[in-house]
């Protein structure tokens, strides 16, 4: 699967009681626990991932769930489920305060849509999780340029093809290197128009030949937002009063995919 067709479905809107609405992405962690088996298995521990204050002081989240893919769908309305999640419980949170990433456990929510029951006809949701195994080492990241495509899918303003429950594509371009540490922090550029909304989308490597993109999708983090310049002006009046205000210059900011280990590390110690 290339990495077009794959990104599509690995991302979800979130609507959530907190009055945002953001992008989070379906994530399959490892549990050795989750269901008691040998010390040396490990087990699928599906999450929603996305950034802290998409569900900050939040209690529910509505998420859309796909029942089908869209190719068995074209021509009419895709068939999906709204379902209104409560938080309590269910959110690991990263370690570090400073760095803007959750995990929503998303077990229950499976467990309920695909189990018989009196209100609705039981489903299995189709979506494509991220993993760990998509996270790049060090080695790769080397690898690339300073200035390479990168691609980035989510829910920008919120908009989405509501018919069909698909999500909108961007792209871009890096505008630091993705091995290096912005100011220290995990965290890289990229320069691209970035509207609310899109808090919380994965950004890949955009692979744009045919031999590349046969290639797994490289997946590089987290969008957490866009950053700000902040102007001053001199009121041309007697008064010299100078007035401040605020303009997003098109560079977003991208938590780097290792900082999800983090929470790997808390899902083991469950």
């Amino acid at each position: 699967m290339d990495i077009f067709n794959f990104a599509v479905y690995s991302v979800i809107r979130i609507e959530c009681d907190n009055g945002l609405v953001g992008t989070g992405f379906f994530f399959s962690f490892l549990n050795k626990k989750v269901h008691k088996i040998s010390a040396d298995s490990e087990t699928p521990y599906i999450t929603i991932v996305t950034n802290k204050h998409v569900i900050e002081n939040g209690n529910n989240i509505k998420i859309i769930f796909s029942k089908e893919h869209y190719n068995q769908s074209w021509g009419t309305k895709s068939e999906v489920f709204k379902l209104n999640y409560p938080l309590k419980n269910h959110v690991i949170m990263h370690s570090d305060p400073d760095i803007d990433l959750c995990a929503i456990k998303i077990t229950n929510a499976l467990n309920y849509i695909s189990s018989p029951n009196p209100y609705f006809e039981p489903f299995d949701a189709y979506f494509e999780p991220l993993s760990i195994k998509h996270i790049p080492d060090e080695s790769q990241l080397e690898e690339l340029n300073y200035v390479e495509d990168v691609l980035m899918v989510g829910y920008p303003n919120g908009l989405y093809d509501e018919k069909n429950n698909l999500p909108i594509f961007r792209r871009g371009i890096t505008a630091t290197h993705s091995r290096v540490d912005f100011e220290g922090l995990p965290e890289c550029l990229i320069d691209m128009y970035i509207t609310g909304g899109s808090s919380g989308s994965p950004v890949f490597l955009n692979f744009t030949n045919t031999k590349e993109r046969d290639r797994k999708p490289l997946f590089l983090g987290i969008l957490k937002g866009v950053m700000i310049k902040e102007i001053m002006e001199l009121d041309d009046s007697q008064s010299n009063r100078i007035s401040k205000f605020q303009i997003e210059i098109n560079l977003g900011i991208v938590i780097k995919a290792k900082s999800l280990w983090d929470i790997q590390k808390q899902i083991y110690s469950l």
